[in-house]
This record gives structure tokens, sequence and C-alpha cells, in this order.
């Protein structure tokens, strides 16, 4: 007499992805949202820092390239530094989005903004921008479904 297969059971927990978020994936959010918000510091830091030298070039009504080319550059400094600092924010939060569960609401629509505004910074602000608005993307149902729970 011959038994039927009875399969061993998983080691898997599949309600793993179910589970309540822990506060620690809230304060990675966080941390993660916070830097994210950087860009836009950076976008305004460029643009009031070009606004300014055009202004000042055009007060002195020299058209000296060189004088406009040293200023741009110096405001392309701390716009650069922020924004790799922005990009180690969306890496953070990418990671709470792949590890972990925690789906509220405004952590997804400040990613998403985030990420949409470091596609701004080639190359690597917009590989990271397209990588995360993809990751958002593909799991955005995942928070609307806690959205409505």
């Amino acid at each position: 007499m011959t038994t039927p297969y009875d399969p061993p059971e998983s080691n898997l927990d599949e309600t793993a992805a179910l589970s309540p978020p822990s506060a620690i994936s809230g304060v990675f959010a966080v941390i993660g949202s916070v830097l994210s918000s950087l860009i836009l510091v950076a976008l305004g830091s460029f643009a009031f820092t070009l606004y300014s030298t055009i202004e000042e070039v055009s007060r002195r009504g020299s058209g000296d390239p060189k004088l406009m080319a040293g200023e741009i550059s110096a405001a392309l400094v701390p716009a650069i530094l922020l924004a790799l600092l922005s990009a180690f924010g969306l890496i953070i939060s990418m990671a709470v989005v792949s590890t972990t569960s925690y789906r509220k609401r405004w952590f997804y629509r400040l990613s998403m903004g985030f990420a949409a505004a470091s596609l701004l910074f080639f190359p690597v602000g917009t590989v990271l921008g397209a990588l995360a608005l993809y990751l958002f993307f593909v799991r955005r149902k995942q928070f609307t479904k806690q959205a409505r729970s």
C-alpha cells in the first residue's frame, strides 16, 4: 500500500508581508524622506544663486563669460552636494519599501515626488530617480490597501 505524498511544511512565513510595520521602519522612512527632501533645497539653492548671478552680471553691464562660468560653477557645488545627500535618502526610502511592510500614504507621495525631482540631476539622480519611480509604481497598490484598512 502506498501513501499519498505529504509535502513538508514551509519555513517561510507567508504573513510576513502583511505583518504590521515595526517602529524602526517608520524611523527609516522619516530619515529617508528628510534626506530626500534635500533635492528641493538643492534645486532652490541653484536657482537662487543662478538668478542672483544673472542679476549681478546684468547690473554691472559686463558680459564676461569667465565671470559667468565661475559663478555658475560656484552655484553648482552646493547643489551637487545636496543632491548626493538626497540620493542617499532615496536609497534609504527604496530599502524601506523593499524590505519592510511600511506602507503609509504620505511616504508614498513624498517619495514619488522626490524621485521625480531627482531625475534632473544627471546621471546619478536620474538613475536612482527612475529606479525609485519604478519601484514605487510597481508597489503602488500596497500603499492603497494600507490606506483603506
